[in-house]
């Protein structure tokens, strides 16, 4: 993925900016699919320490949602496997439903909640990514 490609996509500027911003600084940890030329997602891993990274994903477009959860499974296992990690967490909003059914449906599992952790005072759900295999 590159600060180009961030330019192309159809996000909120806010996220934009910070997307722009780990593209730039972490440009190692960041993939973007595409079908037909068009993203349709982006996701990446932040390393917190050895061992231990949070994930973060970006649909653009849900109608690609098997293609998505198929390409985001066979990142996550390449990450884990590189990277040698025992932890990959995910940070959600606690009102964003359709994100965290697609981390559900990613392998994802509910560890706790933070409450007041967003700017707007909204809970935060930490999922907790467990390899079924």
């Amino acid at each position: 993925m590159t600060i180009e490609d961030t330019k192309t996509m159809r996000i909120d500027e806010d996220y934009r900016d910070v997307l722009q911003s780990y593209v730039e600084n972490c440009p190692d940890l960041t993939r973007m699919g595409e079908i037909d030329g068009k993203p349709i997602f982006a996701c990446g891993i932040n390393i917190f320490w050895k061992g231990v990274a949070e994930g973060w994903v970006q649909v653009f477009d849900e109608s690609h949602a098997i293609s998505i959860v198929r390409a985001f499974r066979k990142i996550i296992a390449e990450e884990i496997a590189k990277f040698n990690l025992h932890r990959l967490q995910s940070t959600v909003r606690a009102d964003d439903i359709r994100t965290l059914k697609l981390h559900k449906h990613l392998g994802f599992i509910y560890e706790c909640t933070k409450s007041e952790f967003y700017p707007d005072k909204t809970d935060a759900i930490i999922l907790r990514y467990k390899d079924e295999h």
